[in-house]
């Protein structure tokens, strides 16, 4: 019996440093937030237009033919469609592109991309929808 304490545990030696994160601009988190509630503010206006719209020109069909194209047939159906599509395509890169925007600051990567790219998401698909809009009218 020469050790006292013969069933006393080895602990391991302390992990060395880790090195630290990288973390994230303020520069780009300010431009990146900026440009998110850029894009907030461009869904809420798009889908009031939206709905003035579509509501303008479903109404106007019963008492005026000069929304006729716009309103008989499948023009109707396919402008009420894409524009439900829309709305959730700008929801889903709205809140998607706002979580990764903090998924990637969290991590300490560059946010800017996830938020423009949402941005130019929301206003290709925005373009196409009015394009067709004023093409069938």
């Amino acid at each position: 019996m020469t050790e006292p304490y013969p069933l006393v545990p080895s602990y391991p030696p302390p992990p060395s440093q880790q090195p630290a994160r990288p973390r994230t601009s303020g520069a780009d988190l300010a431009v990146s937030w900026l440009v998110w509630a850029l894009l907030a503010l461009f869904d809420a206006v798009v889908a009031l237009v939206m709905l003035f719209a579509g509501f303008v020109t479903g109404l106007s069909c019963a008492s005026d033919s000069s929304y006729g194209q716009v309103c008989t047939g499948a023009h109707g159906d396919v402008l009420w469609v894409t524009g439900i599509a829309l709305w959730v395509l700008m929801f889903v890169a709205t809140f998607g592109g706002m979580t990764m925007m903090i998924v990637q600051t969290v991590r300490g990567g560059r946010v800017w991309p996830w938020s423009v790219a949402a941005l130019v998401t929301v206003v290709i698909a925005t373009a196409a929808w009015f394009g067709y809009l004023f093409a069938v009218s």
